[in-house]
């Protein structure tokens, strides 16, 4: 009896395998993006180059920190001053208002105190957004990757002037570590058995990986039984695999 449940379970394995599909597909960077400017100037410094790993955060390149670095500082000084301006109103304010509730002052002249006490609060709010504005801009012109990242192109160079109001270009292309995407055509009937998020198996120069589909496409290339249908999984790889590469996929 035990001999022939081990028969059935041994033919039901073959039949598992039978029905799995593997399919040939292409290698591609599971994410790639470039990276723009966010402020305009002179790019002081490039400080990674094409084929470098470089870890998230890390500095790519510099636009012109010491302009950014004086404006900072001038709106630092611009908001220390409008802040004793208006503190100095708020008590000329204030003994305005005691100075009217005595009858000393006249109501126009305790109108005029107040107005020159919003007008200082005004100013002042203006200091803070344009000290906020300086920050920001100080921090944006240095830019840093934004995860772990191989460098694929530096499409800028040093010195080169950046004028985002004029033209707006990408300045480092670059693609996350770690993931790959295989890509693959299917045929109807095989596209039938992909669901998006399902798990499948990737081989990649005799490596297997756990994959996930990320993409499945609804809609196909080409006409009748030679219509093929994209689909596509991602994994992570902790060595460095290119975009070309030949990879099996099964599902």
């Amino acid at each position: 009896m035990m001999q022939r449940g081990f028969i059935v379970f041994l033919l039901w394995s073959l039949v598992s395998i039978s029905h799995a599909e593997t399919m040939i597909g292409k290698l591609q960077w599971a994410e790639k993006t470039q990276l723009n400017a966010a402020v305009s100037g002179r790019i002081e410094k490039i400080s990674v180059k094409a084929g470098e790993l470089i870890k998230q955060g890390g500095l790519l390149l510099t636009i012109e920190q010491q302009l950014y670095q004086a404006r900072l500082l001038q709106a630092k000084a611009h908001m220390l001053a409008q802040e004793q301006a208006a503190a100095e109103v708020e008590r000329e304010m204030n003994n305005a208002a005691e100075l009217f509730e005595r009858t000393v002052i006249s109501e126009h002249e305790f109108v005029l105190a107040k107005n020159a006490h919003a007008l200082a609060q005004a100013q002042m709010r203006q200091a803070q957004a344009s000290l906020i504005a300086a920050q920001n801009n100080q921090i944006q012109s240095q830019l840093h990757a934004p995860f772990d990242a191989w460098v694929l192109k530096i499409l800028a160079k040093e010195n080169q002037v950046v004028d985002l109001q004029h033209q707006l270009w990408p300045l480092v292309e670059i693609a996350r570590a770690g993931y790959m995407q295989v890509e693959v055509h299917l045929n109807p009937q095989q596209r039938s058995q992909i669901k998006i998020g399902q798990s499948v198996k990737v081989k990649v120069s005799n490596k297997n990986y756990n994959a996930f589909v990320d993409q499945a496409e609804l809609s196909a290339s080409g006409q009748g039984d030679e219509r093929l249908f994209r689909v596509s999984a991602i994994f992570q790889t902790d060595k460095l695999l290119l975009p070309g590469q030949s990879a099996e996929l099964s599902f």
